[in-house]
């Protein structure tokens, strides 16, 4: 930091008379003029001019030129820093961020996101540069920058009032629960939202709200389908992507919107090609970047068809296509049909040997696709003639179809207009008017065209029909109820929206009758709006309940959902319900001729009917009830027969055909919304410190939100202590788990009435005495036994656990290592309850709990025994005991006590002659057995005895001659191995062994003498050599006979030894095999002569060896840093010991380790180092950054708080004006420095200091 040379009036006297004399003195003595207070004017006017900036703007911002400031200052130094370099860049910036007041000016555009929020934590940020910040993210495009800037409290309001109508939920719900954000706001935004959204708003508001400068308001005018077309119009241009697309999936946008949206981004585009109201010329304008979208559609015009048509002609994986097209002109149908029948035979003919039938047959079934067009509505008169000749049954069947059959394809078509639908109702048979009747796009001339059909049904379905008039309904429904067909008059007495009185109508015309009608009475009983006392007059009239009801399943149905009323609750009878069978309701649900008031009643069954969701005869209404259903239920015990998730429901719902467009419009806006609210709930629940989350996450009921604020360390306490009493016992169980959460509420969850909630408190607060006491009471067993099993649990809490009356409390205590010894006796003598595993459980609990065992039966006996006689170390299993199972009848137990360590010699001897093999074993391997029972045992030559023998871990010498004539070679491994293996048995194996494992067993013992060895090392077997090589009592004579041993790979083991003597590597060096000088040349135990040696040989390997050996003396590792090779000097400037110069000299052969950062990185020079808050001392650190040769740097730590005084006391007589700012503006600044700085030549410093002070 360069300082300010000090200046008194009498050293300005020279300059006065001329002050242009100034330009001739040094720089320093100019900045020190152009920063002294009473410098005059004329002065600062030469100065001012200076060619030296710092000089000159030091003039221009002095008091006595510029003048005072009024405002503080900060606005003015802003400016400045916006355009100064001082040295910064954004990783230097970024870096300093994280712990110090860095000027948000400094940061440019490129500074990601993550840190600027990471900023807004940072303590030493002041609050100006904190609402820069936010000012900064609030304008991010990104969801995680604004939604920080509505969480945080220190969020001015401009910039809430911006975010309240942001186009996310989850910001307009942080902003609304945010601590300074008004309520009058919140209600503003919200009222007007709910106006946008309601379907029923006026035009004239909506247009009103169109206008909002809040985007959510427009964008839900945008998806509103009661929005008049000049406002979608102007909606259309929105600045705001997600307003025009919504304007595009909007089910009314006119032609005239879209038109202008299909200039649109290409997702718009791609929206519009889809859009049923796009128009011909449209869908020609969108053809070249949308044209898969556009073949997806149906009722395509003539103009569209005829362009694919070019571009695919008569493709057969285009056919499909066309064919179910109903506008398909003519002409491209004919040159479909355009076949040669005679070409095609004889093409069948010549895939194999001509077989006449198969021929044939092949030839018609290349004719089937002509079906299509037979069927099709445009087909010609003379294709129909034509294909009645051809030699295919199907095709000619379907050319001899009536002309009005061919209108099917037209009726199918959801896009149909209603003209079409309207021209063709005169060639239409009943079954296709009823159809018509029941199409989305009819109009109101065609239903009263309908209306006046002979045929009842007909009428009906006009009635039914989603778009018809409610004055025709009515007249229709009057004329229908008298109807001579039961099964038309059913369909009105059931229909929900048929007149009450009409209702009231047939259900006395039905009493009046002495037999009942079964259909028209379970019409009536199952319309929810026939009223309660009708419905009982006609069960009690009929005695409906004592029918038999195998086949009125219509009248089980409309009983069941009628359960409730009081005359089904009167009657005491056999529960008939189960008659109700899942696959006939489906049966029903699913059928397309299915009566309305039918699908009606099994929808009110309750069940998510996959069926009546893809059923194109279920009623708009319960399509729609059926997609709005959040979640599975079953009401009434009726289960679907394969019950389908909510998801699948809805999407099939919105597949169905006669689910209206603007009901699948309205339909999916709202499950959007849902979508968009379930996102923003869980979002919001995993930030769990934000304001929403405090307000809301006792109130959501969603459970996953639940767990993961009960299991979140930042939780608050209240939270955490309402968490505690939900009545969720899943989200009780995880909060008990919260380190957070205070005593005086975990004891009171061990009163909670779920046993998981208590048996959680002792797994997870094992170590908290107050809750283990509180358990320990418990009126579950399973929670009394978790706390006896407890390693935590207090001694006084385990004695008294003692008389608990559960046997499974007992037994958590005997595992327990804390419980007393005497309360181990009690239990064992008293209860018959031990375990063995228990180490300190003593002898007589033992033996009482085997004496308790024998009087039990044998399943009882093998499941304690299997534990209980476990040959466990430190086990306290009485000798006594043991020998008394000796004699046991039972052969396993009588095993088990052969192997237990604790049996004695006596017992063991007993058994000797048991004919059950494995006691046998146990005794071979029993430490007890004495060598002379052992010789015994080995006197029954039984190999699986020899073997078990051999894994005791002291074998006697009485028995290792016998054992090594055994004639499996793992016994005679082992014995070799022996570290009590006579000398004389170890000549034998030498002698006359021949299995190399037992040699190389006996290699590796450690008690081979030097005579033995002597003899060893003339074994003809190179591998027992080799293991030789690493025995400890190998004699000098035996390393020089190795080392000139015939076999290679013994003499590269000697060579490898780290035993080796340094004159046999001597002899070794000289090897004729690389191999050997190789590893000669790697061992570390190489003396230097043999190094030296090495370093002339020939191999490469060999002298890159050498080169890293750490025994090479200096001067031979700098001659072979002129090797030739770089190998060499490669592992040469590698080896620790190489002198520095030559190290210097070869070091562009090794690269460089990797340094620390602000050593390598130019961007972080200014910083002497990097702070670690580990290890460093926040203040030290920034005394050592004033010091720094970047700006920037001495800048932003001058305005730290945590900055010495001292150092800030030395920044006030900076030489750079910025630098007195900073000590100015710093709030740590003492008052005194301060004081004196309010006296600064610096405008800017001045009124900084001015304004801290007031």
């Amino acid at each position: 930091m360069e300082l300010l040379r000090s200046l008194t009036i009498s050293d300005l006297k020279p300059f006065l008379a001329e002050p242009t004399q100034l330009n001739t003195q040094s720089i320093a003595l100019q900045l020190a003029v152009a920063s002294y207070s009473p410098t005059p004017r004329p002065l600062l006017e030469v100065l001012v001019n200076s060619p030296y900036a710092p000089v000159s703007e030091a003039a221009q911002l002095h008091i006595n030129w510029a003048g005072e400031i009024s405002e503080n200052g900060q606005n003015a130094v802003e400016e400045v820093l916006k355009s100064r370099y001082i040295g910064q860049n954004d990783k230097l910036a970024v870096e300093l961020l994280k712990i110090a007041p860095v000027p948000p000016s400094f940061l440019s555009e490129w500074v990601p996101n993550r840190y600027l929020i990471q900023a807004l934590s940072n303590p030493y940020l002041p609050l100006r540069y904190h609402l820069q910040l936010l000012e900064r993210l609030a304008k991010e495009p990104s969801l995680e920058p604004r939604l920080q800037v509505a969480e945080d409290p220190q969020t001015p309001l401009a910039l809430l009032e911006s975010l309240a109508g942001d186009l996310e939920l989850a910001i307009r719900l942080a902003v609304q629960y945010n601590p300074g954000c008004p309520p009058e706001l919140v209600r503003l935004v919200q009222g007007q939202h709910e106006i946008a959204r309601d379907c029923d708003t006026d035009a004239e508001q909506l247009a009103n709200l169109a206008q909002s400068r809040w985007d959510c308001i427009r964008l839900a005018v945008a998806k509103n389908p009661s929005t008049s077309q000049e406002t979608l119009l102007a909606l259309a241009t929105d600045k705001v992507f997600k307003i025009r697309l919504a304007v595009a999936k909007n089910s009314v946008t006119s032609a005239q919107v879209l038109a202008v949206l299909a200039e649109s981004d290409q997702e718009i585009q791609a929206v519009v090609a889809a859009h049923n109201n796009a128009t011909e010329e449209i869908l020609h304008r969108l053809f070249a970047t949308q044209q898969g979208i556009i073949k997806n559609r149906s009722y395509l015009p003539v103009s569209i068809l005829e362009r694919v048509f070019n571009q695919v002609r008569t493709s057969n994986n285009h056919r499909d296509f066309f064919f179910r097209q109903p506008n398909t002109p003519t002409w491209i149908l004919e040159r479909f049909a355009d076949v040669d029948v005679e070409a095609i035979r004889q093409e069948m003919a010549a895939l194999r040997p001509p077989e006449p039938e198969l021929v044939e047959k092949w030839t018609a079934e290349a004719l089937d696709f002509l079906v299509n067009i037979a069927k099709h509505p445009q087909v010609s008169e003379e294709m129909l003639e034509k294909f009645a000749q051809y030699p295919n049954e199907n095709v000619r069947l379907a050319a001899r179809r009536k002309p009005e059959s061919n209108i099917d394809l037209i009726i199918q078509q959801r896009l149909t207009p209603g003209e079409i639908l309207e021209k063709i109702v005169d060639r239409a048979d009943n079954q296709q008017k009823k159809e018509i009747a029941k199409h989305p796009n009819v109009s109101s001339n065609t239903l009263e065209k309908l209306a006046e059909d002979s045929s009842s049904r007909v009428k009906l379905a006009v009635a039914q029909s989603f778009s018809i008039s409610t004055t025709l309904r009515e007249t229709l429904l009057e004329e229908l109820a008298t109807d001579e067909f039961k099964t038309v008059r059913a369909a009105v007495a059931g229909w929900s929206k048929t007149p009450l009185h009409l209702i009231q109508q047939i259900g006395l015309d039905t009493l009046s009758k002495s037999e009942p009608d079964i259909l028209v009475c379970a019409a009536l009983i199952g319309n929810i709006k026939t009223p309660i006392d009708l419905k009982s007059k006609i069960i009690e009239h009929f005695n409906l309940l004592n029918l038999d009801y195998d086949r009125d399943l219509e009248l089980c149905i409309a009983l069941k959902i009628n359960e409730d009323i009081p005359i089904m609750q009167e009657y005491q009878r056999r529960d008939f319900f189960y008659k109700i069978n899942s696959r006939d309701i489906d049966t029903i649900a699913g059928g397309l001729y299915s009566p309305i008031y039918l699908l009606e009643q099994i929808a009110a069954l309750g069940t998510q009917n996959a069926h009546l969701a893809k059923n194109p005869a279920t009623p708009p209404e319960i399509l729609v009830q059926l997609a709005r259903q959040p979640v599975e239920k079953t009401i009434n015990n009726v289960k679907p027969a394969k019950p389908v998730k909510p998801v699948v429901v809805r999407q099939i719902v919105l597949n169905n055909p006669s689910l209206p467009t603007l009901e699948r419009y309205r339909l999916l806006v709202v499950l959007e919304q849902e979508h968009e609210i379930a996102e923003a709930n869980q979002l919001l629940a995993n930030r769990p410190n934000t304001p929403y989350a405090l307000a809301q996450i006792l109130e959501t009921g969603d459970q996953n939100a639940k767990i993961i604020a009960a299991s979140s360390k930042k939780t608050p306490i209240p939270i955490l202590e309402q968490l505690a009493e939900d009545s969720d016992a899943t989200i009780r169980q995880v909060v008990s788990q919260n380190p957070n959460l205070p005593l005086p509420i975990l004891l009171n969850l061990t009163q909670d009435e779920n046993v998981n909630v208590r048996l959680n408190l002792v797994r997870h607060r094992s170590n908290q005495i107050e809750i283990l006491e509180r358990l320990a009471q418990d009126e579950s067993d399973w929670v009394r036994a978790e706390i006896a099993g407890n390693k935590n649990t207090p001694v006084e809490i385990l004695t008294q656990l003692a008389q608990d009356s559960s046997k499974s409390v007992c037994e958590k205590l005997t595992g327990n290592q804390n419980t007393p010894v005497e309360v181990l006796e009690f239990l064992g003598v008293e209860k018959k309850v031990a375990n063995a595993y228990n180490r300190k459980t003593p002898g007589n609990a033992l033996a009482a709990l085997v004496e308790d065992t024998l009087k039990r039966d044998s399943r009882t006996q093998e499941k304690v025994f299997e534990y209980l006689l476990r040959n466990l170390e430190g086990s306290q299993m009485p000798a006594s005991t043991l020998e008394k199972l000796a004699t046991n009848t039972t052969s396993w137990i009588r095993s088990n006590v052969a192997h237990h360590r604790n049996t004695p010699l006596s017992a063991l001897e007993k058994m000797i002659d048991d004919t059950y093999e494995p006691v046998l074993w146990g005794i071979a391997r029993n430490p007890n057995s004495s060598p002379q029972l052992l010789e015994r045992l080995l006197n029954k030559d039984d190999e699986e005895v020899a073997g078990a023998m051999v894994e005791r871990n002291e074998i006697p010498v009485n028995l290792m001659e016998r054992l090594l004539e055994n004639k499996s070679h793992y016994v005679r491994e082992v014995i070799a191995l022996s570290h009590n293996l006579p000398p004389e048995l170890m000549a034998k194996i030498i002698a006359t062994e021949s299995e190399e494992p037992v040699l190389i067993s006996l290699a590796r013992n450690p008690n081979l003498t030097p005579e033995l060895l002597t003899q060893f090392i003339q074994h003809s077997n190179a591998n027992v050599r080799i293991v030789l090589v690493r025995h400890s009592n190998l004699t000098a004579a035996h390393w020089q006979q190795l080392a000139q041993d015939r076999a290679l790979p013994v003499r590269e083991a000697v060579a490898a030894s780290a035993n080796v003597p340094a004159q046999v590597l001597e002899l070794l060096s000289r090897d004729e095999k690389v191999e050997v000088r190789l590893k000669v040349a790697t061992n570390s135990r190489t003396p230097a002569t043999a190094l030296v040696a090495l370093r002339r040989d020939e191999d490469l390997t060999i002298r890159t060896a050498v080169a890293t050996n750490p025994n090479l003396p200096s001067a031979q590792l700098e001659q072979l840093a002129q090797d030739e090779k770089v190998e060499v000097r490669r592992a040469v400037a590698k080896n620790p010991h190489t002198p520095a110069v030559v190290s210097v000299s070869l070091e562009d052969l090794v690269s460089n380790p990797t340094v620390r950062q602000t050593q390598t990185s130019p961007t972080l020079r200014g910083l002497s180092r990097i702070y670690n808050p580990q290890t460093d001392d926040l203040a030290t650190v920034l005394s050592e950054y004033v010091e720094s040769d970047v700006p920037f740097v001495r800048l932003v730590a001058l305005l730290h708080p945590l900055t010495p005084a001292q150092v800030l006391q030395q920044g006030a007589q900076s030489a750079s004006w910025l630098e007195r700012y900073a000590v100015a503006d710093n709030p740590a600044t003492p008052t005194e420095i301060k004081q004196q700085l309010t006296e600064d030549s610096n405008q800017i410093v001045r009124a900084v200091a001015i304004a801290s002070l007031s």
